[in-house]
């Protein structure tokens, strides 16, 4: 759309171009004293001096162009350009001298501050670095100055304090931390977490592993959003695993390991399975049960009675399923009427006891 024909650089180059209060600021170097940049605010000192240029935004040739040099008699390249409310900073390499700049090392780098309007050096530094040499490739502008937030690597401005969604955020889990999810007698499906995952984008993975086989919804209770997982019909069985041992999502996630279905209320007042079918019976070992310490061998044990209780129940559970009814029915009439037990009855009931015995220790 525009144009402008500054003159040969001579050797140097273009570094910067910034737009400052509806002007255009351009730097870089050249061996050229006489830019077609307007009118020249500061001198062209000889080598390759560094410069910066202060234009009309449309490139037309305005009255108040300007056109500032930076240098010594030695060659002093200009790498970097920064604006910032009307002042202008360039850094570069320094060659054999500077204004008012001792040399420092081998190969030195500068930063001044220039009133390309005036001409004026408002603020300049020469530094060196490693064996006496510096290469500064780049410059930026603080506007607002530093402070004790620096030195303590903290950030300007307001703290964003609403609860992130990121289940991160308000978990123990981490972005890696797996489960799993298996329905019927299908393979398990891995469900993985990840640093941006949400509620809702755990419930919608939750889904797809289990080919939307499972019933995944959220709701807010007392002002918490809680995660259910329910069988998508009474047919329907959902085995929720842990990952590895030390990428399991489960206990982080408040996820209980075990099996989910759909359970009603039977006449005598028992729960049992919506389908008909078998009861599961779940021993609830811990999978981490150790022997090193004292307290470890009492939670083992603990861990165990516990388990020992679901066996008896659900070998009671059995017996009950495989004894005739008539059989209990004269069982129960035995019980209440004296006289001699008959010996087949008497024979299957200690049969049932020796077992029992087996499984409880005696106690």
């Amino acid at each position: 759309m525009a144009t402008r024909d500054l003159g040969a650089l001579q050797g140097g180059d273009i570094v910067g171009l910034e737009l400052d209060g509806g002007r255009l600021v351009v730097a870089g170097s050249t061996a050229n004293g006489a830019l077609a940049a307007g009118t020249t605010s500061r001198g062209y000192s000889g080598g390759i001096d560094a410069f910066a240029a202060n234009l009309a935004a449309d490139l037309s040739s305005d009255p108040a162009d300007r056109v500032a040099y930076y240098g010594g008699a030695g060659d002093d390249r200009a790498t970097s350009l920064a604006v910032s409310g009307g002042q202008v900073f360039i850094g570069g390499s320094a060659g054999t001298d500077l204004p008012d700049q001792p040399a420092k090392g081998t190969k030195d780098g500068f930063l001044a501050k220039l009133d390309v309007a005036t001409g004026a050096i408002d603020w300049s530094r020469r530094f060196t670095g490693k064996d006496g040499y510096a290469a500064p490739t780049a410059i930026a502008i603080d506007a607002t100055g530093s402070s004790v937030l620096d030195r303590l690597g903290l950030p300007r401005g307001t703290l964003d304090m609403s609860v992130s969604p990121r289940l991160s955020a308000i978990s123990g889990v981490r972005g890696g931390d797996q489960f799993t999810v298996q329905v019927g007698a299908g393979r398990a499906a891995t469900v993985t977490i990840e640093e941006n995952d949400t509620l809702d984008t755990l419930a919608m993975k939750i889904r797809r592993a289990s080919s939307f086989q499972t019933k995944v919804t959220l709701a807010t209770v007392d002002g918490v959003r809680r995660l259910t997982i329910a069988p998508l019909n009474d047919r329907s069985v959902i085995e929720i695993g842990a990952g590895k041992t030390d990428r399991d999502a489960l206990e982080s996630l408040g996820i209980p390991e075990g099996v989910v279905r759909a359970t009603k209320i039977n006449s005598a007042g028992k729960t049992v399975s919506a389908d008909g079918k078998g009861m599961f019976y779940g021993l609830g070992l811990d999978r981490f049960l150790k022997l090193d310490t004292d307290n470890d061998i009492q939670h083992a044990r603990a861990e165990l009675q516990k388990a020992m209780g679901v066996i008896r129940t659900a070998y009671k559970d059995l017996v009950a399923a495989a004894t005739p009814r008539d059989l209990l029915a004269e069982a129960q009439k035995a019980a209440n009427i004296s006289g001699k037990v008959p010996a087949y009855l008497t024979s299957q009931i200690s049969n049932y006891q020796a077992a029992l015995n087996r499984l409880t220790g005696g106690s």
